[in-house]
């Protein structure tokens, strides 16, 4: 009797340390130190100046450098431009002194990219809240806030916590590009004069045949001064009189004579000029306050900018009073014209053949907070591509590398951050006009930008309800009005967006790497819409180091033989185009199961190029294929099947185990017996006390937990290269931590067997507890041993998965055996939790309707916690609904 008390304390302390070990394992929440990116980039001022292309007039007090940084209490000092991966609140904090050149200037605050909302404040005082993820911010300051020759404070709160429901971009747990915080981007004070001209614009409409360019300049100036001089009589007008503005047009060659002028009087002929040329008395204004004036002109013959003559002019906008100059400001403007015609892209009347690649703004150590030089070295490595296009996917680029593509001549699909939208999202209006504010700052901001070639409006979104329909429907009326470039959005499903109606460009993510079934896929989309540019994004995911033949889907060359396979397809659809996904490898929000699993799985393997720049074999083959060149053959290689030899060896140890303590254990056999066939007076019989032996409880739990982890990993190892599988775990399984330990463990069949029977086994010592405790809820009293007893007899029915792990292993790689197996796992588990109710009713002798209505309480409380949880943190139920109809028509890649 004394062995059996001391057993039994033996193990109820086996269990409850057990159950400590499992809580602590899965309970870690400490939040790690964050890493900063970028610091190292050797910012240079005097990039920033020169991109920003400021005349004498405007002065820059730039605000980069030496910050200190305050999170979660801690204080450090911090570089800006730079990022982080910490989520949540942190503080910035610098000093600046503004010198005496600043006297006498309007301060207007500006950033290139803050991520993700901002409250700024300076010397104490709130100046804007500010949610311009991944663009550009521009706020004029007070007259009198900013203290020259003084010490002046700026602090700036940064929220980097996003929300599936109200946040852009929103949070999702699917696979997406890294989305960094903090100040990424440039920060400056630009300084103007005190009458200045505050805003420009400037449009240009071109004739039918093309061979005339109409512009059209509005500008609005301002006297910053007027408020001073309204409160305070004595405060002397500088400008009594009016001022002259002058609109000059220059071509690119720096000529100085100007195409257009409005600084003379226009004459008849050149005969007629005086050798004085007269100014234009007409041409003056104002300015008290506000002050509005229009500029109209032409150009005849005008010289269009593509990526072959990536020219442009240089319109001079110029305040003057009497000879002096007060403010000017110096814009390139190119003309191009962007059509959809007949399927097909028109620049400029001519038809276009998209060569693109997609560009991730990612890089080692920098994060989004990329130098300069990388952005032009990258730039300029695309145009030796070979390519004409580049896709910037995921959100709007740096202001410097639109730049560069206007300048060197590359296409540019601009992508607002709006991916993976559902219909319960799209349809808030709350949400909605938040995103038509931002959508109108980014066009107006970045239209003049000859490059762009289309406004991207969404990546993947769900779209076929009828919220979705008038999110899209407003949306495209909206950026219509305001610019007349061709709209685009990016599709998975190829056939059900309703969205697409009003789109000018049809972009396929085609992620299926079968060429017959993406050839499916595109003629699926092309009878939905005949009349849409199509465009085929393509591109396989790989292993970096794998370098076998093209036989094996993870290898480099694999990569290099689909890319040629597909741009030849390209034709043979008759589409406008592809672009090949992607140039550069990047860093992903949260580890993916499909990753090589040794090396870093938060960098996606998809690129061209390496993350860090180094180019791959499909690269020459990219390069040969844009630049119509001979190809070299590629070696088909040699690819095997992976087929562990660990589940025939587990299933042989549970079949040796289950025989040998089968047939030399009654009380082992006789249990086994009862347990599955017989449960009701098996369970009756631990009530009474009739089965108080614990080790064949034991041994039945330790080979059902070890049956079925068996079975759980061969469905994992077999789905590890699927990746609507590793989007599937990842809406559910919401920890990184956790989500990047199965990724690693589905890999590797030992550890997962492991590890996951070690799991079962004390989820079963919770299971114990649970009971034990449950009967006071009864009021039928049950000794632990008694619970524990139950706990591991329940699990009895996994027994019967044996002869499955000998059997399964080999027919998984057949699809119906694969589905039918995953069924398997969970219907057990469903088996499983109806067995514990009847297990309950007969221990604590209990009514059926009492169980039921005890157990329903329980389930029901769970699954409202677990539905509200994951439906207003995670948005998961609709964003599953999206991942079931991609499984649906087959667009995903699995090996």
């Amino acid at each position: 009797m004394v062995q059996y008390r001391y057993s039994v304390r033996f193990v109820q302390w086996k269990a409850f340390l057990g159950i400590l070990l499992f809580a602590g394992y899965f309970s870690i929440h400490a939040q790690e130190d964050y890493k900063v990116y970028g610091e190292k980039n050797g910012y240079d001022p005097q990039l920033l100046e020169t991109h920003l292309n400021l005349s004498k007039s405007r002065l820059l007090l730039d605000l980069n450098g030496e910050w200190s940084l305050t999170i979660n209490g801690r204080e450090r000092k911090i570089i800006v431009p730079s990022c982080y991966d910490y989520v949540g609140k942190a503080v910035y904090k610098r000093t600046f002194i503004p010198g005496i050149e600043f006297k006498d200037k309007h301060f207007r605050l500006g950033s290139f990219g803050i991520n993700f909302r901002a409250d700024i404040r300076i010397n104490g005082e709130f100046v804007t809240n500010a949610n311009n993820s991944y663009s550009r911010l521009e706020t004029d300051l007070r007259e009198d806030l900013i203290r020259i020759g003084e010490t002046n404070t700026i602090e700036i709160t940064v929220d980097t916590e996003l929300n599936p429901l109200t946040s852009y971009p929103r949070f999702t747990n699917s696979l997406q590009p890294k989305m960094y915080g903090g100040i990424f981007r440039e920060i400056f004070l630009e300084a103007l004069p005190k009458v200045a001209i505050e805003k420009h614009s400037i449009k240009y409409f071109l004739s039918s045949d093309l061979r005339k360019c109409d512009f059209v300049v509005g500008l609005n100036f301002r006297n910053y001064e007027y408020k001073l001089r309204v409160q305070d009589s004595l405060t002397p007008n500088k400008f009594k009189e009016p001022l002259r503005y002058i609109v000059e047009c220059f071509d690119e060659s720096d000529s100085p004579e100007p195409l257009f002028t409005n600084r003379f009087k226009k004459y008849k002929s050149t005969w007629d000029v005086p050798k004085i040329k007269e100014q234009n008395p007409e041409d003056t204004v104002m300015v008290t306050h506000f002050s509005e004036r229009e500029i109209r002109f032409s150009i005849d013959k005008p010289s269009f900018w593509s990526p072959i003559t990536p020219g442009r002019y240089r319109v001079v906008l110029t305040l003057m009073h009497k000879d002096e100059i007060i403010d000017q400001v110096v814009l390139p403007v190119g003309i191009a014209q962007v059509d959809v015609h007949d399927q097909y892209v028109f620049l400029n009347s001519q038809p276009v053949t998209i060569r693109g690649v997609e560009y991730y703004e990612d890089f080692p150590g920098s994060g989004h907070s990329m130098p300069y030089p990388v952005m032009e070295e990258d730039v300029l490595r695309i145009k030796r591509l070979g390519a004409n296009t580049v896709y910037f996917r995921h959100h709007p680029p740096h202001p410097y590398f639109i730049e560069l593509c206007n300048r060197y001549g590359l296409m540019l699909f601009y992508e607002i951050p709006t991916q993976n939208f559902t219909g319960r999202v799209m349809g808030s209006l709350a949400y909605v006009e938040d995103i038509k504010k931002y959508v109108r700052n980014l066009i107006n901001s970045d239209k003049l930008n000859p490059s762009i070639v289309s406004w991207g409006l969404s990546f993947n979104s769900d779209n076929d309800e009828e919220s979705s329909r008038i999110y899209f429907s407003n949306l495209i009326t909206l950026v219509k009005n305001i610019d007349s470039r061709p709209v685009f959005a990016t599709t998975v499903f190829t056939g059900n967006d309703a969205y697409m109606d009003g789109v000018d460009i049809m972009a396929l993510d085609l992620r299926n790497t079968n060429l017959l079934a993406m050839t499916g896929l595109v003629n699926r989309a092309l009878s939905k819409w005949p009349g849409r540019a199509v465009l085929a994004l393509y591109g396989p995911q790989i292993f970096t180091n794998n370098q076998n033949g093209y036989s094996d889907p993870t290898s480099t060359k694999f990569q290099a033989k689909f890319l040629m396979d597909t741009y030849r397809k390209i034709t043979d659809w008759k589409i406008s185009g592809g672009i090949i996904r992607a140039y550069n490898d990047y860093r992903t929000s949260r580890h993916y199961l499909y990753s090589n699993p040794n090396s870093d799985g938060e960098v996606f393997t998809v690129g061209l190029m390496t993350y860090d720049r180094k180019e791959r074999f499909a690269f020459e083959v990219a390069k040969a294929l844009y630049s119509e060149d001979k190809i070299e053959p590629i070696a088909i290689g040699a690819n095997e099947r992976s087929n562990p030899k660990t589940y025939p060896i587990v299933g042989l140890i549970l079949i040796v185990v289950f025989v040998s303590f089968y047939r030399q254990s009654g009380k082992f056999q006789n249990s086994v017996f009862r347990a599955t066939t017989k449960v009701r007076s098996f369970f009756e019989d631990i009530r009474e006390n009739r089965v108080i032996t614990i080790w064949p409880a034991l041994i039945a739990g330790f080979l059902s937990s070890l049956t079925y982890a068996s079975l759980l990993s061969m469905v994992f190892f077999e789905l590890r290269r699927s990746q609507i599988f590793d989007e599937f775990l990842g809406q559910w399984i919401v920890s990184n931590n956790i989500k990047t330990w199965m990724d690693h463990l589905a890999w590797s069949p030992e550890s997962f067997i492991f590890q996951f029977a070690l799991i079962f086994f004390l989820m079963f010592g919770v299971l114990s507890i649970f009971l034990f405790v449950l009967s006071h809820v009864f009021r039928h009293t049950v000794s632990y041993p008694q619970a524990l007893i139950a706990a591991m007899w329940s699990a009895a029915h996994y027994l019967y998965l044996i002869p499955v792990v000998i059997l399964f292993h080999r027919l998984l790689a057949i699809e119906f055996f694969l589905n039918l197996a995953a069924w398997i796992s969970g219907l057990m588990v469903i088996w499983h939790a109806v067995r514990v109710m009847r297990i309950a009713k007969y221990i604590y002798g209990a009514s059926l309707i009492r169980t039921t209505f005890v157990f329903g309480v329980l389930i029901l409380s769970v699954t409202i916690w677990f539905s509200t949880y994951y439906s207003s943190k995670h948005d998961a139920f609709e964003t599953t609904g999206y991942w079931k109809k991609i499984y649906t028509i087959k667009n995903y890649s699995a090996e």
